[in-house]
């Protein structure tokens, strides 16, 4: 699941945050 790709949810996971 999402713990296959911690690398990918990293970035995606700031975008969210600077957009939020």
């Amino acid at each position: 699941m999402s713990w296959l790709r911690p690398r990918l949810w990293i970035p995606i996971a700031l975008a969210l945050l600077l957009s939020g």
